[in-house]
């Protein structure tokens, strides 16, 4: 499967950023060990906003990438398009914590 990096209007998420930034349940760790960072990831998104498959492209630790995964693959955005016409695309998520 093709995934573009860039097209005429790029995916948005519905609600914005920061509707999938307020799903993040902060793992123990974040505030025991004082850990504090983002997480990119990776979202590959299809023709109807859906995402098949997401990855960490910068991680902090595991129990914050396993949770930045979860709330970005469970993340609806509205498709990219290029030519009036919904298009696969990979886009790369923030998530702060």
């Amino acid at each position: 499967m093709e995934y573009y990096v860039a097209c005429e209007i790029m995916p948005e998420p519905i609600g914005g950023i920061g509707n999938i930034q307020n799903k993040v349940v902060m793992p123990d760790i974040v505030e025991k060990d004082n850990i504090d960072g983002l997480v990119y990831i990776n979202a590959y998104i299809n023709e109807t906003g859906a995402v098949d498959f997401v990855e960490v492209v910068k991680g902090i630790t595991p129990e914050c990438d396993n949770e930045a995964l979860r709330v970005v693959k469970d993340a609806k955005f509205k498709p990219g398009t290029q030519k009036g016409k919904s298009i696969k695309m990979v886009v790369t998520v923030p998530i702060v914590f």
